[in-house]
């Protein structure tokens, strides 16, 4: 159920025939306003935004659709869809991967099938966003995302209520999610290194031992452990089948964040 009538739909493509096909299969797939803009600068003149399309080069001028997804979300939440047609330098990928919103990727040329995926994603976080909207109003930050890369494609995750559990495995980090706690999502971060960026956008993620760190707001009970000599306590996580040994060297501060 949607919970705007029509969402605005910006089109960002500095191309007049791939932004007019692109507002033309928006059109036939999703009852909306559509928005269109050929510069960055036209793009932040349209006012609200829910959701937006943008190509990432701009030929046109030195501004990318990178540099419009981040001002649109300097003041509101708003998914958006980057479109490209090349691989990108990691510089670029780094900056998108911290940018702390909801970003999906679509690689010319486009199919419906796809189109229709990621506008149906980014439909979601819309609505999910209008419904959380009184909590929004506070001095609060928004609660962020992360985007994670492995060679199955790249994952945007909402930290509070997706990530569940972190495992270093090595030089990479076993990502464990409310959608899949049983195949988890690797990556070739160190475990450290991924607690670090995590914490950019979001607090939940507290260290459980030196191989584990969980969402604190995923823990529904601390036990102690039945062994009558052993001061290790256990975390139980209902989205997870195992407990998680919580060790004696983090429980002091662990415990400090509930």
């Amino acid at each position: 159920m949607n919970l705007i009538d029509k969402p605005r739909i910006l089109i960002l493509e500095d191309s007049l025939v791939l932004r007019e096909d692109l507002m033309e299969r928006v059109k036939s797939l999703l009852d909306c306003v559509l928005l269109q803009a050929a510069s960055s600068a036209e793009a932040i003149d349209h006012g609200r935004i829910d959701i937006a399309l943008c190509d990432i080069q701009l030929e046109s001028e030195q501004a990318t659709g990178i540099d419009v997804a981040e001002a649109l979300n300097q003041k509101r939440h708003v998914p958006i869809i980057y479109i490209t047609r090349i691989q990108q330098d990691s510089g670029i990928e780094e900056r998108i991967m911290n940018g702390g919103f909801y970003t999906q990727f679509l690689s010319k040329p486009i199919s419906n099938a796809e189109l229709r995926l990621a506008l149906n994603s980014a439909l979601n976080q819309v609505n999910k966003t209008y419904k959380e909207r009184p909590s929004l109003n506070s001095t609060q930050p928004l609660q962020g995302y992360v985007l994670l890369r492995n060679g199955n494609g790249i994952h945007n995750l909402h930290i509070e209520s997706e990530i569940v559990l972190l495992r270093a495995d090595g030089e990479y980090t076993q990502v464990y999610t409310s959608t899949n706690t049983k195949h988890p999502i690797v990556v070739s971060v160190h475990l450290k290194e991924l607690i670090k960026k995590i914490s950019r956008h979001s607090a939940v993620i507290a260290r459980a031992s030196r191989f584990e760190a969980i969402n604190i707001r995923k823990v529904t009970k601390i036990e102690d452990s039945k062994r009558s000599l052993s001061n290790f306590k256990y975390l139980v996580v209902s989205e997870l089948e195992e407990k998680i040994k919580l060790s004696s060297n983090y429980k002091k501060e662990f415990l400090s964040r509930f």
